[in-house]
């Protein structure tokens, strides 16, 4: 075998929580490490998650992102430096007022992400610390939901302690929209997400044809 051949790899997408960054959510000097040796072999490297935009800034800044940052999975493109949006999937705006209707009426804490913007009506519910600390943003407190809804819905999430309440919202969610939306339980505990249909299919595709300057279309 002959070592001085190297792969064709031009592109590294990485997920963030359990590869970038630690337990307080902070970038390790390891990844840091490997992020620079890519570029030093000239591979572009760019990240994925199912944060929001601005939940992953803190990794832009710390390692100087230039590539497109893939948030919700891929469901939403924007640019690193201004965080300017470049492709976003979102719900169809009924379907997107039933589901919030929804897992309101199942008693269910529900947080919206529109934009760069995340909306919640009660800023003492649950889990909501956690996750500010986490995405390093602040919600939006509302009274309700039509800013998001005009904005385009990337996703609903429903957040309750009661894990037997969320696995059914889960699938009465799933029976009831069927493939309009992408429903899952993201964690163990306390969310339930709803997001459009392609979301988690389509990011390294993304990324890929937006760095060589080609916009795709998500059923490439």
């Amino acid at each position: 075998m002959d070592h001085d051949l190297k792969p064709n790899i031009r592109l590294l997408l990485a997920d963030v929580d359990g590869t970038l960054v630690d337990s307080k959510k902070r970038i390790t000097e390891r990844a840091c490490r490997a992020i620079g040796a890519l570029r030093e072999a000239g591979i572009e490297f760019a990240v994925t998650s199912g944060r929001p935009p601005r939940g992953m800034k803190m990794i832009a800044d710390a390692v100087d992102l230039t590539a497109p940052i893939a948030a919700f999975n891929g469901g939403t493109l924007v640019r690193p430096g201004d965080f300017g949006v470049l492709e976003s999937l979102t719900l169809e705006r009924s379907i997107a007022e039933r589901v919030i209707a929804r897992l309101e009426k199942e008693g269910l804490d529900v947080w919206v992400y529109a934009g760069l913007d995340w909306y919640l009506r009660d800023p003492d519910a649950p889990h909501r610390a956690q996750e500010e600390r986490t995405v390093q943003f602040a919600p939006t407190v509302v009274t309700d939901f039509q800013a998001a809804l005009q904005q385009g819905v990337a996703k609903v999430v429903g957040v309750s302690d009661d894990l037997d309440l969320a696995r059914r919202v889960e699938k009465s969610v799933q029976e009831e929209f069927g493939e309009t939306m992408c429903c899952k339980q993201s964690n163990p505990v306390r969310q339930h997400d709803s997001a459009h249909p392609f979301e988690g299919e389509v990011a390294a595709a993304q990324v890929a044809t937006l760095l060589s300057g080609r916009h795709p279309s998500p059923s490439e």
